[in-house]
């Protein structure tokens, strides 16, 4: 058998080829070498709620004035950590909001500041709340002190003593007499009232009730569960608060006083 030559043209056709083919297997390696092989990100929403949907109570303790304090109370355990703002709403639709503080762990409750100013509470105010950001349901609610100082006109038409609903009566102040003897059992205490549009006649009388407690200050190893009182319109005493009655002794618009002895 007789082997023929390649022809010249075939053999350059072949080598094109065999080019060609080199070249695109090159471009493919370098472009897979660009591909991304990672993790492929994703879009997506996150869903968040509040940490506590049932509400919070707040509160603060009874004063007589002012206060900084806002007792809150109910916060669920998931909102330990997160931060909680308080504003308080006063009648008047004035604010004072609470620093920025985080919740315990546990939740539960805690005791919060307002920033200045501070606040005159009363039954009828509003609390806004945030935790971590989102509005928590709140309640309010506040009991003032008991009054255990007052002064009052009352009036007896037949059926027991009752405040006269127009005259009126105040305790305004105390002055500190002599104490004697050494070491001091005796104390001298004088009372000042006021009173207005009192009416004569005896169906009519001023009384008061008055804590000494701030006022007076008892010895070394005194006590006022061991103390008595003497003085005029003393008719009942649980020390230190004083009950006194004076009876219709006083009429019209004007002042008075009373001198008490604390014997300790």
């Amino acid at each position: 058998m007789t082997l023929r030559r390649p022809s010249r043209r075939r053999l350059v056709a072949a080598l094109a080829v065999l080019a060609l083919a080199s070249v695109i297997a090159s471009l493919t390696i370098a472009s897979a070498a660009q591909l991304n092989l990672g993790a492929v990100a994703r879009q997506h929403m996150e869903a968040r709620e509040r940490c506590d949907l049932d509400g919070v109570a707040t509160t603060t303790p009874g004063v007589t004035g002012t206060t900084t304090r806002v007792d809150v109370s109910g916060i669920h355990a998931s909102c330990a950590g997160l931060p909680i703002v308080v504003r308080v709403y006063t009648t008047a639709g004035a604010t004072s909001t609470t620093t920025s503080a985080n919740v315990p762990s546990g939740g539960g409750s805690m005791t919060i500041n307002t920033a200045s100013p501070a606040y005159t509470p009363t039954t009828t105010h509003q609390t806004y709340v945030t935790i971590g950001g989102w509005p928590i349901p709140s309640t309010w609610s506040y009991t003032p002190p008991v009054a255990t100082t007052w002064c009052r006109v009352e009036v007896n038409s037949g059926s027991g003593w009752t405040t006269h609903p127009t005259a009126g009566c105040s305790f305004t102040h105390v002055t500190l007499g002599s104490s004697w003897p050494t070491p001091i059992t005796h104390r001298q205490v004088t009372l000042h009232f006021s009173y207005t549009g009192v009416p004569t006649g005896s169906s009519h009388r001023i009384a008061s009730n008055v804590d000494l407690s701030p006022h007076v200050t008892l010895g070394s190893g005194q006590s006022w569960a061991t103390s008595t009182i003497e003085g005029w319109g003393v008719t009942g005493s649980a020390l230190p608060t004083v009950y006194l009655n004076f009876g219709n002794s006083h009429s019209g618009s004007g002042s008075f006083s009373t001198q008490l002895t604390v014997i300790s």
